[in-house]
This record gives C-alpha cells, structure tokens and sequence, in this order.
C-alpha cells in the first residue's frame, strides 16, 4: 500500500507544484500526536461556521449585519494570530505545521483595511471645517472663522489607532518642498521688478492682476519672514538667502508630528499649520510652508474607515454651498466647478451613491416677513401663526402699558410710604430743625412704635392711629401692585414663550422652503448632467441643509433655543452622518465577508490536518495508477478553461473599446480641435500679466483672487464633451456586465469538477479524501468571484488614471508654442 504525499514530513514540497496541489488539500502521511491529558483531541466538525450569526444575517439591518460580519472578522483576525503563535510553539515536534502557518499568514496579508476618502469642496466661508468639527463631534478642532478663509492648507482627518492617553489627538505636518517654495518667491521678484520697470516706463493703466498677486504672495513672505516688511526688504535680499535661511530651510520637505492628550492644547498646536490668520509679527509662521496636515482623533464617524478630506481625489464628494441667499436654477451649476465636474464624470463618481450637496448656514437668520411677501405660496400655511404672534404681540405690549401704570401707582405708593413713616417717627422722636430724616422707618420699627402710643397725650394718640392706618392701606396698595405686575410678568413671558414656538413654526416653513427650493434646483441641474452623460435617474440626489454651528451649541446645551429649530436631528448633521456611514456598507460588507470566506476557507483546509484524518487514507498503487491521471486530467482542463474564459473575456473587453469608444474619440478630437479656437479667444481677455503667467506655469496658474486658470483641463474639458456618453455607458455599464457574466461561467466550470468528485468509482478507497477535495473546489468559487472583482477594480482605477493623461499630454503638445 503506497500513501499519497505532496510535501514532506518538515512542509518541504517534495515536487513542482502543480494546479491540483493548489486546489487540493495536502495529504500527508503523519505520525501520531501524543494525546493530550483528560482526553481526545479537539475535532473541527464539518461546518463548523453554520450557525456563525454574520452568516445568518436574519431580522437585521444591512448596517447590522455589516457590523456583525466585522466583529467576526476582528475575532478572526485576533484567532489566527492566536493560532499561528500555537502552530509555532509546536514546531520542532512537528514540522508539518510550518506550511499551515504561511497559509495562515497569507489569509492575514490579504486581508484589506477598507478606507472611504470624504471630502469636502466648496468656496471660501461655505462652512466645511464647521461641518466637518460638528460631523467629528469635537468642537473646534479644526480652526474655523466667519468671513475669512480660515484652513489655509489641506487637512485629512482619520480614526485613530493609539490607545496612549498623551496621543488621544496626533497630526502628521508634510511640509512642501524647496522647489516648490522657490518658485512662489522667484514669482514675488519678477512681479516686482516688473512694476518697477513698468513704473520707470511711465506706462498708461495698472496690473490689477499683478497687484493682487504680489499682495498675496508679499503676506505670505511676511508670515515665514518676520524680518521683512516692505517691498524695499524684498528687493534687498535674494531667493537663495530666502531658501536657506535658517528658519526655513530645516522645514521645506521634512514632516513633523504633533500629540497632545488635551483637545484644547491640541487645537491652539494646530492652528499655526493650518489656520492662515494665525501669524505673529515676530515668529516664523508655517501655514504658508505646509503642504499636507494629517489629523487622527477617535470618533465614532471615522471608526469604519471613513476618512475626512478637502483631497479632489475622493470615494465619496461633499459639494458646500451657503443656503443663506438661496440655489436658484442660475446658480446651482456653480456650486461645482467645471474641471471638477467632468473628472467626477470620467471618474464614474458622478451619481447618487458617491456625491450629495450640503446647503450650509442654514440657521443664519433672514427677513421672514419678506421672505412669505416673495413666496405668496407660503401666506396660508403660515397665516395662522403669523396671525396669533400679532395678537400676542399686541397683548404684551397692552400688558407692557398696565405695567407701567401699575409702577406708577407703586412709585407714588412708595412716596407715601415714606411721606407716612417720617410723620410717624417725627411723633416719637421729632428731628432738629436742620436736620432730615435719612431714611423712612422700617415695617418693623412702626410695629415696635405701636406698644409706645400709650405714652404718647391724647392728641397724639389719635394722629399716630391715624397715620398708622393710612401707612397700611399704602402699603397694602403697593404689594396688590407688585402683585399684578409679577402676574402681568408671567402672562407677557407665557406669550413670548408661546410666540417664540409660533414663530419658530413660521421660520421653519420659511426655511424648510428655501431648502426645498434649493435642493430641487441642485436635482434639476444634477439630472441635466445625467442626462448629458447619457444615464438616467434612479434614485434622487441626496441634498442636505445643515446648521453646523447650532448643532455644536446643541451639544452643548440641548435647551438652546432658535428660530425653526427646535431638536438636534433639525440641525441636518445626524441625517449627513447617518448618509455617509451608509455609503460604505456595501464596500465594507465586502471586505469582511472576503476575509471571513478565506478564514472559513482555510479552517476547511486545516481541518483534516487538525482531525488527524490523512493518516489513514491509503489507496493501492492500482486505484492511485487510475485516479490521478484522471484528476490531473481534470485540473488541466479546468486551468485551461478559465484562462480561455479570461482571455475570451479581455478580448470581449478590448472589442467593446476598440468599437465603441476609438471611433468616438476620433470624432471628438475634430470637434474639440474646432472649439479649442473659441476656447482660446477667450483667454485672450485676460490681462497681459495673467496671460503670461499661466503660459509660464504651463497652463495651470492661481490668480491673486484665488481664482484657477486650468488652461489644459478646459482643452480636455472640449474634448471629453461628446466622449462623455460612451466613456459611462462602457465602464460604469457594459464592463460590470461582462465581469458577472465572467464570474458566473467561472463558478459553472468550478463546479463541474466538484461534480466530478461526487461521480467517485473507486467505492470507499478515498472518499473522504474526494469528499474533503470536493468541498476545497466549491469553496474555492467565492474566492475566485472576489479575486476578479478586485482585478475589475484595477481596471476601474485604469479608467480613472487614463482620462488624465489626456491633460499633461495636451501640456507638452503646447510646450514649444
């Protein structure tokens, strides 16, 4: 009797590897494990994960059920560690494990760490570092100031891993480098030498342009150089001295790391990487010098791999715009620039599960009354409350009148008061000519006074009786008074109160309005794109006003009170948080039951190994002479099969490319070489110095208003116009149906030979040996399933380096001209 062996006793192969020890599980001929005490050996059952809950999935959301599935997945990970430093303890006994163990680290380095960039893009002051400390739920972490650009540098926001209490908030600062500095300060001297020559010249008319570039540039050497503070100080020294003066030049492409345990200290450490008003007179600034800024907090949004960006380069794209002024149908394409656009579009990011809108300052406050004037549909339903706070109103200010009455009869009850007291006291003890009483007598000297009136003659009895009653009936006057005017108080705060929710309710609808009116524009000018693209609507554009500001003074105080917000879920941050959280359950369910089928995999794969099963399983040298030409037979097939499939597959894929979309590019390039005219005339607008900069920097250049000149992208941009349509329908439509058809032929070819198994003419020789086999292949079809999807994703990041190529090659076309 001869045993099947594919490696030796210490997990050496004992020959070239071949398909079918890929697919097949080792058989080994093994010694016999010493027992352990009290018992048998611990046995793996055959499905040992059938009753595992991420594998059910019953009665729960997807969200939960992705949840589920990752906390599996983290048990996993921490068993096979586990398992791999048992493995190890145990080697020398037995050197069968080492193989076992490069199988299970090969699990464990395949296994993925799923990241979502969200990023954040809009202009200046539309509220992103707002909304991203309120979607943190950590206030002010992120510098952020009204009425100026205030993160001056991009920010990239991620979970943090440390559990040192000194790291609970680190930043890692990329600072730019030396070429890239130098290039800003080279272009500060040729604008200055150039005004100075324009100056000698006596040349008619300004360069506002170069003007405002030398501001911004001159505020920025300012801010790195203390030292220097006129033009005159510029031109006194040079770009070299400037490049490596000692303040900067340890900075220019080194990074730093910023840790504190405190959010506030953090913070106050941050700002001056980030924050562009935060410059001193006398000490170097950085904002001007860093190029990228790292933040890593722990919060709940970022605990499923979400990272917060203002990057272009996203999974998921923000589009900021102010809600204050309203979107119309004039405005609502602007909210995202053109370049922008179209790369989203090439990108196949340009739909409803990767981009929403975000309508910040949505609390800022507006004239309602006007507002319902210019929006008469809003005059009904707003009629009935507006009506009622009119009446409260002309209610509090007739109480506000009996108030006032009520005090003046309580100023003359005081007057009185101590008009009656003075006569009194004076009865007792009479002052001296000269002199006046300094304050009336108390409640309780009068009282005192009255076991004193017997003392008093007849006469005088009579008048302090009569004061007396008098200074009570004055008295009880003015406490009646302060009475109704507590209760008048109390009416007109119940009226204010009531008011308020009344015109909160008005302001609410004056709100929830101009939302809707905004974002039905946003959806109308996102479904013309659509449309352009040659897609149609299948679910509406998530758009989402928010109020950043109020939430965090919600969290804050959660009786805080405003205007048409009357709970936190108003302010619209939970509903964006609760979106953003969903868009990566699809890909994070992936991702964990990827790494669970692999675990689930390679448990089946130790499982007779484990079990002590192979050393039993023995065939004749007559039943091994048939099987295995057989089974090799079949593996060659298979292996034939699926790379025919895969090349079939490619074909199919260059096919579709080289008929559909090649012809289309050579039409496009006829049009876009014709627009490109127009294109160009309408450079020709700009002022000379702009002009000349943008060809200096090679088609890419900001303005001193902040304002980018994409030269090449808008070439691009003409060319892309009518390749748009059959660029989507190809890669975001006909490639995802090829690969499932691609993936469903393969599963059909895997199990045919798992079939195969079962079709077993050798009786009881080796069937739990095919049987162990069979279960290997059919479990090998998810694997092959996910392995393709993710080479389909290389061919979606293919698709997304391609369409920018088009741009550095239209660049250099230019170059000589």
């Amino acid at each position: 009797m001869t045993d099947i062996k594919v490696e030796s006793k210490d997990g050496a192969p004992t020959e070239k590897r071949s398909a079918k020890d890929i697919i097949t599980p080792n058989i080994r001929d093994q010694r016999s494990k010493p027992m352990p005490k009290g018992g048998q050996h611990p046995m793996i059952p055959k499905e040992p994960f059938i009753d595992a809950l991420w594998k059910k999935g019953i009665d729960q959301s997807r969200l939960k059920n992705v949840e589920e599935m990752e906390r599996a997945t983290q048990c996993g990970l921490a068993s096979l560690h586990q398992l791999i430093a048992t493995m190890n303890r145990h080697m020398v006994m037995n050197p069968s494990a080492k193989g076992r163990v490069e199988r299970i680290r090969s699990v464990i380095t395949r296994k993925k760490e799923f990241q979502v960039l969200v990023g954040f893009l809009g202009s200046t002051g539309s509220g992103k570092t707002t909304i991203v400390n309120a979607l943190l739920r950590i206030r002010d972490l992120l510098p952020s100031t009204t009425g100026r650009a205030c993160t001056a540098v991009v920010v990239e926001v991620s979970y943090n891993k440390s559990s040192k209490p000194e790291s609970k908030f680190r930043a890692e600062v990329f600072y730019i480098g030396k070429e890239e500095w130098g290039t800003e300060i080279k272009q500060l001297f040729e604008d200055l030498k150039e005004v100075n020559a324009n100056s000698d010249d006596d040349e008619e008319g300004t360069d506002s342009e170069a003007s405002d570039r030398i501001a911004q540039t001159f505020d920025k050497i300012k801010a790195v150089y203390p030292h220097i503070k006129s033009h005159d100080d510029v031109r006194a020294t040079t770009i070299e001295h400037l490049l490596n003066h000692e303040s900067v030049n340890s900075l220019l492409g080194s990074t730093q790391s910023i840790a504190s345990h405190s959010r506030n200290h953090f913070s106050d450490r941050l700002k001056q990487y980030v924050d562009s008003g935060n410059s001193q007179k006398t000490v170097t600034a950085h904002w001007p010098l860093v190029k990228l800024v790292k933040v890593f907090v722990q919060s709940r949004i970022l605990e499923d791999g979400i990272t917060l960006s203002y990057l272009q380069k996203l999974s998921v794209t923000c589009i900021v715009g102010t809600a204050n002024r309203g979107i119309d149908e004039r405005n609502a394409h602007d909210l995202l620039e053109k370049i922008t656009k179209r790369n989203l579009q090439m990108d196949g990011l340009y739909n409803q599960e990767s981009l929403c809108f975000i309508l910040s300052q949505t609390d800022r406050d507006f004239d309602k009354h006007k507002y319902i004037k210019d929006n008469p549909e809003l005059s009904a339903p707003t009629s009935e409350d507006r009506q009622a706070v009119a009446s409260d109103q002309r209610l509090c200010r007739e109480l506000e009148a009996e108030v006032k009455l009520l005090e003046i009869n309580i100023n003359k009850s005081n007057k009185e008061i101590k008009q009656l007291s003075d006569a009194i006291q004076n009865i007792f003890k009479p002052p001296a000519p000269s002199q006046k009483r300094k304050r009336a007598m108390k409640l309780k000297e009068v009282e005192e006074s009255l076991s004193q009136v017997e003392t008093l003659p007849l006469d005088l009895q009579q008048t302090f009786k009569d004061l007396h009653n008098k200074l009570s009936i004055a008295r009880m006057n003015k406490e009646s008074s302060d009475s109704k005017i507590n209760s008048l108080h109390r009416r007109k705060s119940y009226l204010e109160l009531a008011g308020f929710y009344k015109m909160s309710r008005v302001a609410a609808k004056c709100i929830e309005h101009r939302n809707t009116l905004s974002s039905e524009a946003i959806r109308r000018d996102f479904n013309k794109t659509l449309q352009e693209m040659g897609k149609f609507q299948a679910q509406s554009l998530e758009v989402f006003p928010v109020s950043a500001d109020l939430f965090t003074i919600f969290l804050r105080d959660q009786d805080s009170k405003m205007h048409g917000f009357q709970t936190l879920q108003d302010t619209g941050i939970p509903s964006l948080r609760d979106w953003l959280i969903g868009t990566t359950i699809e890909t994070r369910g992936k991702y964990a039951q990827a790494f669970l089928k692999e675990v689930e995999h390679a448990v089946a794969w130790m499982r007779p190994w484990v079990n002590d099963k192979f050393a039993a399983t023995e065939m004749s040298c007559e039943t091994r002479a048939s099987w295995e030409p057989e089974i090799n037979a079949a593996i060659h097939t298979l292996s034939k099969r699926l790379n025919g499939l895969a090349a079939t597959t490619l074909e199919n894929m260059q096919q579709i490319l080289k008929s559909n979309l090649y012809p289309t590019m050579e039409k496009t390039e006829r049009k876009a070489g014709k627009k490109a005219i127009q294109t160009a005339k309408a450079w020709s607008k700009l002022h000379w110095s702009t002009h000349r900069c943008v060809n200096r920097d090679r088609g890419h250049y900001r303005d001193g208003k902040r304002i980018e000149h994409k030269w090449n992208e808008e070439l691009v941009h003409d060319m892309t116009d009518a390749l748009l349509p059959c660029w989507n329908s190809i890669f975001t439509d006909i490639f995802p149906t090829v690969l499932s058809s691609f993936t469903s032929e393969a599963k059909m070819v895997i199990t045919e030979l798992a079939d195969l198994m079962r079709t077993n003419p050798y009786n009881a020789d080796i069937y739990d040996a095919l049987d162990i086999v069979q279960d290997n292949i059919l479990r090998t079809r998810d694997i092959h399933e996910h392995e393709s999807s993710e080479a389909f994703e290389e061919t979606k990041r293919a698709m997304q380096v391609s369409h920018r190529l088009a741009e550095p090659a239209i660049r250099k076309f230019l170059e000589p001209m």
